[in-house]
């Protein structure tokens, strides 16, 4: 159930419409109203809470349905197409199957390239993780080990007085990355140990309780039992403690084995500078021209990796003018840019109108590439939406990094078609900002709903899922929407009208619960914005009409 507390005197949302000739509509945008104290909201209404309206429901989502059912109820739109680079997707997905690409220029399973893209039998997307024998990669360096293992003959043992001025940013990247990989190695290397300890206090305490009680099968109803019988014997108390703390939280031997997995993967695999990461591609990931790699599988490993199934149902929600293209660049570590660029190019020269990125990075040991991938798309008209991640930074921070980004080395934006969205909440208080959203009044552009989505899962399942993922996908919906009904907006347009149309709410919201620290919401962004679709579809109007 959600609510909202706080006194409707502090409430009060500002959308500020840059172009008078919005005023012309005749549809009147939401600005400069007071919101009625907000109630419970309805659980009918929880599964879409994003969709709502903040005037007509009291819940500050995107008022997608209120476009629909009043802008949108007498228009047509034309298919568009969103491309998704992320993980694998259910294609199958009773709620994605019919929303997925389909390559008219290709031919099912002929083992040919019949359009000519350099990629055979790419039906719905294409796996740039994948082989011609159907696998797919699941392991990935961290950015920070590629960058050790890039630089380490050249910088390792060396500090600033012995590095060249040309060399000196390279160095101080390659010092950053050392110092995270030697800080990852040794935490990872205590949560494997950890994990070891772990087993061996649950099932040492299980033991003791079953030798003593003569009891098989520990459950946490049968514990309790115990602790009655045993009331006065402080050895069986402790050890039904313990037992009982790992059972309800779910340390069952399967998930302590997962964790020790887990662990032993990441110290053999990804913090690995001598992993081969690309043994199973078998390309050169320094070569941007070495592009004979991948494979047609886009629905691989769907349940090793869920978050592309999870942000295509974000996408395709209520919206049957929108096709998703899966571009799959899938492993556990972070994407290589050689993939996000190549993706890229991919969604542009197959007819992608907006290109959803939901992950982001603190390394990018070839951002030139992505950079040049992005102003490609720029080029062709076309938007690209990133997620500004989940660690509560401010990325104003000359200390923070998030890649990919549309900043030079300087700071300056070098394209007009790139949005990096930041999550917020159902909240109309201090929790209007996602707890988690990374945020910065230069270098991220907008909010949208990044908490308790509910959405597609695989094998036919759904979920609620959080974080600013969902906010990136929801503004590239949007953006989506706005060329389909208006397809003569350039990419430029679209990312102005998301941004300039949002609504601004300006009381103050939490940043840091430890030091207590908030600020006003709409110094969180470039825009200080709310996505908001209704407005959007306002402007967009204007904008064609006039």
């Amino acid at each position: 159930m959600f609510t909202s507390q706080i006194s409707i005197n502090h409430i009060y949302i500002i959308v500020l419409i840059l172009l008078s000739s919005c005023n012309n509509s005749k549809y009147i945008s939401i600005e400069d109203q007071n919101i009625p104290l907000s109630q419970v909201v309805k659980e009918e209404k929880v599964k879409d809470w994003s969709h709502k309206d903040i005037l007509l429901d009291s819940i500050p989502g995107i008022s997608l349905e209120r476009a629909y059912n009043t802008i949108l109820k007498n228009k047509s739109g034309k298919e568009v197409i969103v491309a998704l680079i992320d993980t694998g997707v259910d294609i199958n997905h009773k709620n994605l199957k019919d929303h997925i690409w389909i390559n008219d220029d290709e031919i099912l399973d002929n083992n040919l390239d019949d359009d000519k893209n350099g990629h055979i039998d790419d039906i719905q997307g294409w796996n740039f993780s994948g082989n011609d024998k159907e696998e797919t990669n699941k392991y990935n360096h961290y950015d920070y080990t590629r960058i050790v293992s890039a630089f380490r003959d050249k910088y390792k043992n060396k500090d600033e007085d012995d590095i060249n001025s040309s060399d000196l940013n390279e160095f101080k990247m390659y010092k950053r990355a050392e110092k995270r990989l030697k800080e990852k190695t040794k935490s990872v290397a205590q949560e494997k140990e950890y994990a070891q300890n772990v087993f061996i206090w649950k099932n040492k305490a299980i033991e003791i309780l079953k030798n003593k009680t003569k009891i098989e099968n520990i459950t946490i109803q049968k514990l309790d039992s115990i602790k009655k019988l045993y009331a006065k014997d402080s050895i069986i108390q402790l050890n039904i403690k313990i037992a009982t703390g790992f059972i309800k939280n779910g340390y069952t031997d399967d998930y302590i084995d997962g964790l020790k997995l887990r662990a032993s993967n990441m110290l053999s695999k990804q913090l690995n500078v001598n992993y081969n990461e690309r043994k199973v591609t078998g390309d050169d990931p320094n070569d941007m021209a070495n592009t004979n790699y991948g494979n047609s599988e886009i629905n691989a490993d769907i349940n090793f990796f869920t978050h592309g199934t999870i942000v295509a149902g974000v996408i395709a929600k209520n919206t049957p003018e929108i096709k998703v293209m899966p571009l799959c660049i899938s492993g556990f570590g972070t994407k290589h840019d050689k993939d996000i660029a190549q993706a890229i190019y991919y969604a542009v020269n197959n007819g992608a109108k907006v290109i959803n990125m939901s992950f982001g990075k603190d390394f990018s040991l070839h951002k030139e590439w992505i950079d040049d991938a992005i102003k490609y798309a720029e080029k062709h008209n076309v938007l690209i939406v990133t997620s500004a991640g989940n660690d509560n930074d401010d990325m104003d921070n000359i200390e923070k990094f998030n890649y990919p980004d549309d900043r030079d080395e300087n700071g300056k934006e070098i394209v007009s078609n790139f949005l990096k969205v930041g999550g917020s909440t159902y909240n109309i208080n201090e929790d209007l900002k996602y707890g988690y959203s990374n945020y910065g009044l230069k270098n991220v552009d907008l909010f949208a709903p990044a908490e308790k989505i509910y959405t597609t899962f695989p094998d036919n399942k759904f979920k609620y899922d959080t974080g600013t993922s969902l906010a990136s996908a929801i503004t590239a919906k949007i953006g989506a929407l706005l060329y389909s009904y208006y397809p003569k907006l350039t990419s430029s347009e679209v990312k102005n009208i998301l941004m300039d149309s949002g609504i601004k709410y300006n009381f103050n919201v939490k940043v840091s619960s430890k030091e207590n620290k908030t600020i006003p919401f709409d110094k969180l962004s470039k825009s200080g914005r709310v996505l908001n679709a209704y407005n959007a579809f306002i402007m967009a109007d204007s904008i064609i009409s006039h």
